[in-house]
């Protein structure tokens, strides 16, 4: 017959966390990468990303290292915080994503 609402939301929520903690790592890669963003794709990926980030750039900044070196902690902090949510919500939810 259909599975039931609750399961369905849970898969689309599951899939839009996945989506994202995919696109927090492409944005990580390009960081390294590329160092214009002009491209359509890579603006959608850092337009949908920012939001977090931005708010906790204001909290935590950039570590130093050797002088001009610097690691953005934002970044590393909301891919593990997002990773984590992501086990806490499958493991605690209704159903299975995959059924």
């Amino acid at each position: 017959m259909g599975r039931p609402a609750s399961i369905r939301v849970f898969s689309w929520f599951f899939w839009a966390l996945e989506v994202y903690i995919w696109l927090i790592i492409i944005r990580i890669m390009v960081s390294w990468i590329i160092s214009n963003h002009y491209n359509p794709m890579l603006s959608l990926t850092f337009e949908l990303t920012d939001p977090p980030l931005n708010f906790l750039k204001k909290v935590i900044p950039p570590l130093k290292f050797f002088g001009a070196y610097s690691t953005d902690m934002a970044v590393m902090l909301v891919l593990f915080a997002v990773l984590v949510f992501r086990h806490f919500y499958r493991a605690f939810s209704c159903g299975d994503p995959d059924a």
